[in-house]
């Protein structure tokens, strides 16, 4: 038996699959089956692309590497891709007709911006600030996705649910890179951050005088906000402090934001 490959430890990418997934259920109302089955399809979709870019990566540059770690990797990337193909088909199938169209289109622009982001994995790109802005849109734009599968609109208000989404995202990595950026002497770093945190919550605000997202919406941007103005005051000791700071502001966020878009 070929065993499947380990799991991600990166604590961040797998808060990163749920937040959007969860929020945009909680957005949805009532769940139904076919907005629950997107959370396993993109599940299985995040393994495909874990159990098979690191590979082809590796193969692109031209690397070294063991016995049968490019077969075995394909091999489950293909089963993973195949499995999530399959949850999203009965998604689609499952859902109400004049829902399906629009589950269709939100898995298509989920799944380009995912390919287009690993594309960039393979060329080394895709650390770079738009690479990160491309990845991180296709990781929000799963809540739209859930609440198309629930039959909601793609109007506004789901747009907006992807927005908050996206705008947590983006404080994160502004955040992260800040505290990377001190090794560097970066002086500007924490300017950059401070900018990009006030950019969003002006986003965030737009969205709420449009009528698209509800005010409380701008509550789950307090312990965002917190987390930054700590931590450029007082730097975590190390990576490990900050990936764990992280963990507790995402579930904040996420419960938050949850309660706001539910409401």
């Amino acid at each position: 038996m070929v065993r499947p490959p380990p799991l991600p430890r990166e604590h961040g990418a797998w808060a990163m699959l749920a937040i959007p997934l969860l929020v945009g259920l909680a957005a949805s109302g009532r769940p139904i089956p076919s907005s629950l089955l997107i959370l396993p399809a993109m599940l299985l979709l995040f393994l495909a692309r874990y159990a098979g870019l690191p590979a082809a990566t590796r193969l692109a540059k031209g690397r070294n590497l063991p016995e049968g770690y490019v077969a075995r990797r394909f091999l489950w990337s293909a089963v993973y891709l195949a499995g999530s193909g399959a949850l999203l088909w009965t998604a689609v199938t499952n859902a109400a007709p004049s829902a399906r169209g629009a589950t269709v289109l939100m898995a298509v622009v989920t799944g380009v911006l995912g390919t287009v982001h690993a594309a960039l994995a393979l060329v080394s790109l895709d650390r770079t600030l738009w690479g990160e802005l491309i990845g991180l849109t296709g990781l929000a734009s799963s809540a739209a996705l859930v609440m198309a599968a629930a039959g909601r609109p793609l109007d506004g208000r789901a747009w907006s649910v992807a927005g908050l989404c996206l705008g947590y995202f983006v404080t994160s990595v502004a955040y992260v890179r800040t505290y990377r950026s001190r090794d560097r002497g970066t002086k500007s770093a924490p300017v950059v951050c401070i900018a990009v945190h006030l950019a969003v919550l002006a986003g965030w605000v737009v969205l709420w005088r449009e009528g698209w997202l509800p005010a409380l919406g701008m509550v789950a941007f307090v312990p965002v906000a917190v987390r930054t103005a700590w931590g450029l005051w007082r730097p975590p000791p190390n990576v490990r402090a900050v990936g764990w700071t992280e963990m507790g502001v995402a579930t904040s966020f996420l419960l938050l934001a949850a309660l706001a878009v539910a409401s």
